[in-house]
């Protein structure tokens, strides 16, 4: 459980972390008005700590869960988000409500000019990125694997807006896969 700073707080606790950053130091600006170091956004129902540089985020963004109880906020780490100078660099890791990864998106890069994808629900105009998933169940026994494509913001429950393309990798409860098609790539 984690507390997070509300108007009658002095500090505001990042959680993961188990340390207290001083209001004073959260939600700064440079001197030619960016935003600048750790940053703190309560967007309900989630809150976002992420570091920021020149006003582009930059290093680690955190979302998680913020749920109201009698005695406090507690939170849920949804996601850890890598950035460089305002871009996903990865890894996009997601985790579980009881910590363990759900899903690790490595080999992250931008999609070429021209390259598109049929995603089956939707057309391809909110996609800038492809990385290479890994699900994970509760326990950390790999589920399934294969290529993904995601926007640049988190846009879905906290979380950046992933969907599967091409063929993955379906895993039982014996480690044997079977070969499913989750989208057809398309190359123009």
């Amino acid at each position: 459980m984690c507390n997070f700073a509300g108007s009658a707080q002095k500090d505001i606790v990042i959680p993961q972390y188990d340390f207290a950053i001083p209001d004073s130091c959260v939600n700064r600006y440079d001197q030619n008005g960016k935003s600048t170091g750790v940053w703190v956004l309560y967007e309900s129902p989630y809150c976002i700590v992420r570091y920021d540089k020149a006003g582009k985020a930059h290093g680690k963004c955190s979302i998680y869960t913020l749920e109201k109880t009698d005695h406090a906020e507690i939170s849920h780490k949804l996601s850890d988000i890598y950035y460089s100078n305002g871009l996903i660099s990865g890894p996009i890791i997601k985790y579980h409500e009881n910590g363990v990864v759900s899903s690790y998106i490595s080999k992250i890069s931008r999609l070429d000019e021209g390259e598109r994808y049929d995603t089956r629900l939707r057309d391809n105009t909110g996609f800038a990125y492809k990385g290479y998933e890994v699900d994970y169940d509760e326990c950390g026994s790999i589920k399934a694997e294969g290529w993904c494509i995601f926007g640049a913001e988190p846009v879905t429950e906290g979380l950046i807006d992933i969907e599967p393309v091409g063929d993955w990798k379906i895993y039982d409860e014996n480690e044997k896969y079977t070969t499913v098609n989750k989208g057809d790539r398309i190359d123009n």
